[in-house]
């Protein structure tokens, strides 16, 4: 039976603007960091990370991985300067439904999105580009999946906790796979809107008073969109990593 093990890593959410920056962290299964917030050392152990206390704030990341106050976690050290050891968190077989938490402790709305990548230490983007995870459910709120973007597990509204299940690849398959989840975040709306948005059932042909509203309602969307949709752009972070063993 093929098995994956899911190692511990991080999820994050960074933002390229000053003065915007939202927190949160994998709670199941537990991410690198809050690994390092339960088990690390302020010492020096092998095998044991450095003490991570604020583990909700990777608000940055200069590979796969998110980078908090005391770690880079693209590093893979303990806290005597070597190697981490590989250390699975759960276990699952190809294709299966796994159960995700997550805890959002500075709230900008937005979405999740899950990847991974059977090369462990190795993974690129590109790999975990290869193998997105497909959104299930929203165990807590309900919300549906977006035909549009299968993979995506919308924020409903501004809570601390989410529980969400995803379908991981059926053609994934390693000793050491690495889980990536992402958080695209839209600051100033609480919303993303498609940049299709047309006005529709307008009487035809308008009034003159009727011209005047729909023109600026059709501006408004449009503004809204394009700018929706940058700042979702600028805020795509890849911000935690998880693995899996065969």
């Amino acid at each position: 039976m093929v098995r994956f093990l899911l190692y511990s890593s991080l999820m994050y959410f960074v933002t390229l603007m000053p003065g915007v920056e939202s927190h949160g962290g994998l709670v199941s299964p537990r991410s690198r960091n809050e690994v390092a917030n339960a088990e690390g050392t302020t010492g020096a152990k092998q095998g044991v990370p450095p003490k991570e206390y604020c583990w909700h704030c990777l608000n940055r990341n200069s590979g796969v991985c998110g980078k908090g106050e005391a770690n880079d976690y693209d590093k893979w050290l303990d806290s005597t300067g070597v190697p981490m050891p590989w250390k699975p968190q759960a276990t699952y077989q190809r294709g299966q439904i796994i159960t995700v938490e997550t805890e959002i402790t500075a709230h900008h709305w937005g979405h999740i999105e899950l990847r991974a990548c059977p090369k462990g230490r190795q993974s690129t983007q590109a790999c975990l580009d290869s193998y997105p995870l497909e959104f299930v459910q929203d165990v807590d709120y309900g919300l549906p999946q977006d035909p549009n973007y299968p993979e995506r597990g919308y924020l409903a509204g501004r809570h601390l906790a989410y529980t969400m299940k995803f379908r991981l690849p059926s053609n994934l398959v390693g000793s050491q796979v690495l889980l990536q989840v992402r958080c695209k975040v839209c600051s100033l709306f609480p919303f993303e809107f498609d940049l299709s948005h047309k006005l529709l059932n307008l009487p035809d042909p308008l009034l003159p008073s009727t011209k005047t509203v729909a023109l600026h309602y059709v501006q408004l969307v449009s503004y809204i969109g394009i700018l929706t949709k940058n700042l979702c752009s600028i805020y795509v972070h890849t911000l935690m990593s998880s693995s899996l063993v065969l």
